[in-house]
């Protein structure tokens, strides 16, 4: 005897109808959230999307500019962004300057490009965290890697933030000595620190100690030394200083904390990337472009401009090796650390002449 199947209830098969459909709108909608068509029908990804009300804060810059060969110096200060109006309050080695200045029309691409008005040179890029920025520029000969930290309101410090071991990247330019330095700081919870595994573009290698303070806006002062300035992120895992070098040069200096647990593989840079440097000594200029890295860690460079007038793509591809530690290294020098977020690379190197030295910045694109 064969079993006839009983229909479905109307109210089953409505329910059924209506779970397909949302599985199938819960899909489509995935995919339409991650990808879009430019104007040039390219498919982006778009799971970041910027727009001006990222920029309207208080942003801690730090800076370094190179002058002419063999001479630089830092700027610091605040750049205070309302609507479309940007407002600095900088300080130089020789004094304040520029306290009252403003300028109009900043605006923010979705991709994270910032586009200033007044200043066509510039290339800066916003992070996809949305609290850090990344540009350089020139104006009146004079190079400038632009470093912006974003004040996050209700974000409060203390010296028990900087207890642990931090990655230090610093580019030196002017005075009696101009080149790179990396190594390890190690802090207590009361800001006391130990640098060691110092490296210096010289070859000399020293280890060195000294004491933090930091204020509870995240301000750090330094004792002995009325130039230094610096500030930590929001997520007090990255500090960017200035200070005047004992030579009498600007350095700029990086420290990225060292996060315990974090293990790092090469595939981790795979992807686009915001390239920013800069260059002191014997040759000067900042330059932008993009890195593009495959899984095995080969990146191929792309629109490249030097902010001296040159241009140039795909200058060959670099392998770059990463350690399970979150070491980056290539070629003869380079060595960079990559963020525990494994969305920012800082590193330094030497040019190809041997003459110069630069600090590299990578920030990864969405």
């Amino acid at each position: 005897m064969t079993k006839r199947s009983v229909p479905e209830s109307c109210p089953k098969r409505c329910l059924k109808f209506a779970l397909q459909f949302i599985g199938l709108f819960l899909i489509l909608t995935t995919i339409f959230s991650c990808t879009k068509n430019d104007d040039n029908n390219n498919t982006t990804n778009t799971s970041v999307i910027y727009s001006i009300a990222d920029l309207q804060a208080t942003w801690q810059r730090h800076s370094l500019v190179t002058v002419a060969p063999s001479n630089g110096y830092w700027i610091y200060g605040t750049s205070l962004i309302n609507a479309n109006t940007v407002t600095l309050n900088l300080t130089l080695p020789s004094g304040t300057w520029d306290t009252s200045y403003s300028a109009q029309d900043i605006s923010i691409a979705q991709n994270g490009i910032i586009s200033l008005s007044y200043d066509h040179v510039a290339s800066t890029y916003m992070s996809s965290d949305k609290n850090f920025i990344v540009g350089t520029t020139k104006r009146m000969g004079e190079y400038t890697l632009i470093i912006d930290q974003k004040n996050v309101s209700n974000t409060n410090y203390s010296l028990a933030d900087l207890q642990g071991n931090w990655q230090i990247h610093d580019l030196v330019g002017g005075g009696g000595w101009s080149g790179w330095v990396h190594g390890l700081a190690t802090f207590d919870n009361n800001g006391n620190f130990t640098m060691n595994n110092v490296v210096k573009s010289d070859g000399s290698t020293n280890a060195s100690n000294g004491k933090f303070s930091i204020a509870s806006t995240g301000n750090i002062t330094i004792n002995g030394d009325s130039t230094f300035n610096g500030f930590m992120s929001s997520d007090k895992q990255l500090m960017v200083t200035n200070m005047t070098d004992g030579g009498g040069g600007g350095s700029l200096g990086i420290f990225q904390k060292v996060t315990a647990g974090t293990t790092y593989s090469v595939a981790d840079l795979q992807g686009t990337w915001q390239l920013h440097d800069l260059l002191v000594g014997s040759e000067n200029w900042s330059e932008h472009g993009i890195m593009t890295i495959d899984a095995k860690g080969n990146g191929i460079i792309s629109d490249m401009v030097k902010d001296n007038g040159g241009t140039y793509n795909n200058p060959g591809t670099i392998t770059i090796t990463l350690t399970s530690g979150g070491i980056a290294t290539f070629g003869t020098d380079y060595y960079g650390f990559v963020s525990a977020d494994k969305k920012t690379v800082f590193g330094t190197r030497g040019d190809d002449s041997g003459n110069a030295y630069i600090l590299v910045v990578l920030q990864k694109m969405p």
